[in-house]
This record gives structure tokens, C-alpha cells and sequence, in this order.
């Protein structure tokens, strides 16, 4: 008997991927909108640096569903909810990819699985229209970079102008990843 060739690291991680935006789609299509995400609608039509309890990203995530509406005519909550659909799914593929590099491609897949099927993390980040979403996305940015980066030692001026980047972007997604870069700003201190 001729067993089926086991799909490579790719391969499934595409699998898993496709799986779970598939499941967060369906259940995108079914989930009634929320306060928060009509509230959000408002932040997308005004488009602002800062709002009064959550900075610039969440409200480009609703222009961006906002300006896709006229292609989902039949529903609209489905086009406001794509961004944060499609940034999730992006979030897990720099998550997994972290993973990867720092434990080997077996743990990866599993983060990628934990990520696809936990409720409490897919529904914040990943299929409702609210700031963790592109809080997420940002995250996996950062740990992905963090994961391809030594995490001692000097670094380039590219290096630098990429972290700081990568900063820059987590602290437009929610004023508490003001935490997060003043604890590398601490580090970085000590190491000068």
C-alpha cells in the first residue's frame, strides 16, 4: 500500500492558514456587529492621529473596510471586518515564522494552531473590528523581526531605523505598547 506524501512545513502551514481564515470568515458573515465596531465605524469616517481612547490604527482599519464596501453590496459588515480578517491571518503567518526560527517548524505549526482555533484570540484579533487587531499584526511584526535579529549587540542604522519602525507601529495600534518601547528604550540605555 502507497501512503501519501506528508505535506511539508509550506504546504501546511499554508493549510492551516487557508483553514482558519476560511472559519474566521463564516463566522464573520454570522456575527451580529458589535457597539465597539459601530463605534470604530465613526473613527474610519474621521480619520484622526489619535481618538480619544485609542490611537490612528483602528480607524485606518475601518476606512479600509469602509472603502471596500461597495464590492461586498450584499454584506457590509463582512467588508468592514476584512482588514482585521486578513491582518490576523498575516499576524499568524510572521507568529508562526517566529516560532519557527526560534523552535523548529513542529512548534510552529502548533502556534499556528493554537492561534486558528483559540476563540479569545482569534475573536479580538481577528475577526471582530477592534484595536487588537492591527495590535496583533504589529506584535507578530515585532517578535518576527526580534527572531531574525541577534538579540545582543549592536545593530545597523537599517536595523535601527526597522525597529524603530516596527515601535512606531505598535504604539499607532493602542497607547499600552507605550510599555513595550519603553522597556527596549531601558534595555538599549543599558547597553550604550
Amino acid at each position: 500500500m502507497h501512503k501519501a506524501p506528508r505535506p511539508t512545513y509550506r504546504q501546511a502551514l499554508g493549510i492551516i492558514l487557508a483553514l482558519g481564515l476560511l472559519l474566521r470568515i463564516v463566522l464573520a458573515l454570522i456575527q451580529p456587529p458589535g457597539y465597539d465596531e459601530s463605534y470604530y465605524l465613526f473613527y474610519g469616517r474621521h480619520l484622526a492621529l489619535s481618538y480619544f481612547d485609542h490611537p490612528l490604527a483602528v480607524g485606518l482599519w475601518a476606512a479600509a473596510g469602509q472603502a471596500i464596501t461597495p464590492l461586498f453590496q450584499a454584506n457590509p459588515i463582512l467588508a468592514l471586518r476584512l482588514p482585521c480578517l486578513v491582518s490576523y491571518t498575516l499576524a499568524q503567518g510572521l507568529l508562526s515564522e517566529a516560532t519557527r526560527l526560534w523552535f523548529g517548524s513542529r512548534a510552529a505549526l502548533l502556534a499556528l494552531a493554537i492561534t486558528s482555533l483559540s476563540p479569545l484570540l482569534f475573536a479580538c484579533g481577528g475577526l471582530l473590528l477592534l484595536p487588537d487587531s492591527p495590535l496583533v499584526l504589529a506584535l507578530s511584526l515585532l517578535l518576527w523581526w526580534l527572531a531574525r535579529q541577534p538579540l545582543h549587540g549592536r545593530r545597523t542604522p537599517l536595523e535601527s531605523l526597522q525597529f524603530g519602525g516596527i515601535l512606531g507601529l505598535l504604539t499607532l495600534c493602542k497607547y499600552q505598547s507605550l510599555v513595550v518601547v519603553r522597556s527596549e528604550e531601558r534595555r538599549v540605555g543599558k547597553e550604550c
